[in-house]
Order: structure tokens, then sequence, then C-alpha cells
């Protein structure tokens, strides 16, 4: 392909991936959970709309682009039935951006010459290394003002500290391949860069140690593991760096913390933390709607004292947006998995040419981890987790479209402009959906007091998207049978963990 051709019939600039890496980096470094949802709604409909006004080459296959669009539709047709259409749409748009996002910066990453997979992890690590800094800073704050070290503390940008977990399932694995790839910037000797991140990783870890994170615990152990044994050297060297990333970190905490508290007690709680509770909640109301579900973000609706989502999300997608969809969900998840991992053997037998070799092992076990920590907790639902969804699947995206050179001018058949006007006039409508929502919403939700009610309160701290996700006291949800008794107390909810 000429240079001419690279630039016409690219999906974005590769100022787009600047600013999304610049978004990226501020995510630890933002107060509150208003500022990422704003953020990362403002970069999802820029992208958006880029793509649409250049009428680009679409980098999927009709399967993919009539799969996106069967889902799109059942949760358009679940939002019509909910509780709430506007907010039942809005996650539906959201998501249909998402999965734009990450296809649109896999395709653009593939053709791009400034931006590389290695300039994509070195931009995690950048982003690791500022949530430290803020850390620190925390930490000094509580010193020189007299307070004692606690864990919300530790995370203070993040509106809970099981954010932060997720925030460290996604970014893990990058420290580690960072430990390895060597210096990205030429005035930095490797020795230094080494020694600058394993300072970050272990802090990092040090932090993990404290936090308690169970999810993000298991997740990482199961997606190294599977690393180690599947991919030979390359992830038997990722498997020693996290675990001396980890011992180190845990001595870190030892020395900062005493022994009762340099380790979470919750790291080794078998207990479920009231998910039984949410998932039969989940589970009545699939039985009840099976077809098309209560409608897209109505759990939030549901007064459960507890969470505004399952804390699983093929049970989120089962009962918000119905099983069909569900099901077209997970089926699309594991074929690109199992895709990406054909792929990620094939380039590491490969003896030169294409992204490091630990690269493409933490990239699997960023993707690895992260599935299997949506699973019992809102990895989907959260700004930062979404924020590094999509970094993560649009950096393994990139590679594999690179690999496989799909990067070719658009044809000209009548099946491409179909796929074309399909696909691009729904980008169209999102986009501009999530933006004219957004502005309405932080006008008239957040910047003005919310209305007090004791069902309101016990749900304030369970965001979903924006500072009071809940939809519980404005919207009333369906009932389903045998529903069981609730408690209406109004003591505070307490998340699960």
């Amino acid at each position: 392909m000429t240079v001419e051709q690279n630039i016409r019939y690219s999906w974005a600039p590769s100022i787009i991936w600047s600013l999304w890496l610049i978004g990226l980096a501020a995510v630890p470094v933002l107060g509150g959970f208003d500022s990422r949802r704003l953020l990362l709604t403002a970069l999802l409909s820029l992208i958006g709309l880029w793509a649409a006004i250049q009428r680009s080459r679409l980098p999927m296959g009709t399967a993919g682009v009539g799969a996106l669009l069967a889902i799109a539709a059942l949760g358009l047709l679940s939002a019509a039935r909910s509780a709430s259409f506007q907010w039942a749409s809005l996650e539906v748009a959201y998501t249909f951006m998402l999965a734009i996002a990450a296809i649109a910066l896999a395709h653009e990453l593939a053709r791009s010459s400034t931006i590389t997979p290695a300039s994509v992890a070195t931009a995690i690590t950048i982003s690791v290394a500022l949530c430290c800094f803020t850390v620190v800073i925390a930490i000094y704050a509580s010193l020189i003002s007299g307070m004692s070290f606690r864990a919300p503390l530790l995370t203070a940008n993040f509106a809970n500290i099981r954010f932060f977990n997720q925030y460290q399932t996604w970014t893990l694995p990058f420290l580690a391949a960072a430990l390895v790839t060597g210096s990205p910037f030429v005035a930095i000797r490797d020795s230094f860069w080494r020694a600058f991140v394993f300072t970050i990783a272990a802090f990092f870890w040090a932090l993990f140690w404290h936090s308690g994170g169970r999810g993000t615990e298991y997740a990482t152990v199961i997606a190294t593991t599977f690393v180690a044994i599947s991919f030979g050297a390359a992830g038997r060297r990722h498997a020693g760096q996290m675990l001396a990333c980890a011992t180190t970190g845990l001595v870190i905490s030892l020395a900062i913390y005493s022994p009762e508290s340099a380790t979470n007690a919750h790291m080794a709680d078998t207990d479920l933390n009231g998910r039984a509770y949410l998932w039969l909640i989940a589970w009545r109301h699939i039985v009840a709607a099976p077809w098309l579900g209560i409608g897209p973000m109505q759990y939030a609706a549901i007064d459960t004292g507890l969470a505004s989502h399952p804390h699983d999300a093929i049970l989120q997608w089962a009962v918000e947006w119905g099983v069909p969809a569900a099901v077209l969900f997970v089926a699309g998840i594991i074929y690109l998995i199992f895709a990406w991992l054909h792929l990620a053997r094939k380039i590491l037998k490969r003896q030169r040419g294409g992204p490091h070799p630990a690269l493409i092992v933490a990239t699997t076990a960023s993707l690895l981890a992260g599935g299997i920590h949506a699973l019992v907790s809102g990895v989907i639902d959260m700004p930062a987790s979404q924020f590094l969804l999509v970094t993560v699947t649009a950096l393994a995206g990139g590679i594999a479209f690179a690999h496989r050179r799909e990067i070719a001018p658009p044809d000209k058949t009548r099946l491409e402009r179909l796929k074309n006007v399909a696909l691009l006039g729904p980008m169209l409508l999102a986009s501009g959906y999530i933006s004219v929502f957004t502005v309405q919403d932080d006008y008239r939700r957040v910047r003005d007091p919310a209305p007090i009610n004791i069902v309101r309160l016990r749900n304030t701290y369970q965001p979903r998207y924006w500072s009071d996700g809940t939809l519980t006291g404005l919207v009333r949800p369906p009932a389903p049978p045998d529903k069981p008794r609730r408690d209406t107390s109004s003591r505070p909810a307490t998340a699960a963990k």
C-alpha cells in the first residue's frame, strides 16, 4: 500500500491514538468517577464521528458486522420494553461505541508508522507510574496531616478501592513486559528504565497486597499460570517477572504497614460477600424475562441494597439484554480469544519481526485476567476499566491486523457499500446520543442536588455510569415472580468485594 492510500483509507489519524493515550495516562490522575466517564465519553464520540465522516473501509467481516448489529438491535428491543428507555439506550449506545473504538484504534495501529504496539504498552506503564505518583502524594499528605495510612486513602482518586483493583488487573502484566523489552526512550538507558519500572511495579504490588483485591489476585494468578504453560520460555519469563515484582511488593508492604495490615485478610477469604444474593436476583429476572431481559442498565434500578450490577458480566448481559444477546456476546468473545491465542503462538514461533515476545505474552495475560475478573466484578461497567478494555483489545487487534496484512483499500462492491451504510449510520447515531445524553445529564443530575431519600442514599456509592449511577428511586423495575422480601432498613450499603 502506498503512503497516499494509507492516509486516505485510515480510520483515524495518529492524533486519535495520541489523544486516547493521553486520556489513558490521565485516568489515575483525574479525581472522581465522573471525570473519567466524561473523558471517555468525549473520546468515544470523537472516534465515532471521525470514522463516520471518513466513511472508511470497515476492518470487519460480514459476520462480525452482522453480529455487532444484531446485539445492538436486541439491546434496543430490550430498551424499548424497559422502564427507562433513555437510560437503557445509553448503555446500548455506549457498549456499541466501546466496540467501535476498539476496532477503529486496532485498525489505525496496524497502519500507523508513529504509534506502535510498544508505544501503547509504554503508555500503559506511564499511566501506572502516574497512579503511583498520586499515591505517594496521598501518603505525604497523610504524614504531614497526622492521618493514619488507610487503603482508601492510598487510592484517593478512585471512587471505590475495587475500581482501583480492576485497573491493576489490566495493567500488572505490562509492567512485567516493560522489565524485559528495555527502554523505549533513546535518552534513557535500559538499566535505568528497568530500575524505574521495577520500583513502580513493586510499589504497585504493595498497594495490591494492602488493598485486598481478591478478584485481581485470582484473575492474575490464573492468567499468569496459563501463559507460563502455553507460551514456553517467554511465558515462563513473564511469570518469573510477575513473581519477582509481587514478592518485592509484599516486602515493601510489610515495611510500610504492620504485619496485620500489610496483607488484607480479605485476600484469603472464600466468602462471596453478597455475590450469591446478587446472582440470585439476576437469575430470578432471567427466568422471568429470558428473551429480551429487563433492559440494559436496568439492574441498577433494583433496590438490592448492595450493588447496581450483579458482579458477573455474563449474568449482567443475560438479565439486562436477554439470553440471546448474552449468547452472542459470549460466543463472539470466545471466538476472538481463541483466534488471538492461535495468532499469538504463531507470532512467538517466529524468530524475527513483529512485536517483542514479552509484549505478546503481556497482552494475552491482560486480556485473560480482565475477562476472568469480569466474572466476579463490574469490570465492564467502570470507566477506568473500560479505558483499558478498549486499549488492550485494540492493541491485540492492531497486532492481528498487521500480522494478517488486512490493510488493503476498500472494495467498491455493493456488499462493501452496504456494510458501510449498515454500520456507520448506527455509529453516527450512537456517538450523537451519548454526547447529548452526557451534556444533559451532567447539567441536570450531576450539578443539581439529587433528591434525598433513604433508598437513594443507600445506593449512592454503587456508581454504574455517573457519580450517582444507581437508577433506584428513579425507575420502577419489573418485579420477578416470587420476589424475596428485602431489607428496607436505612443501613448504608457495602459493596461486594
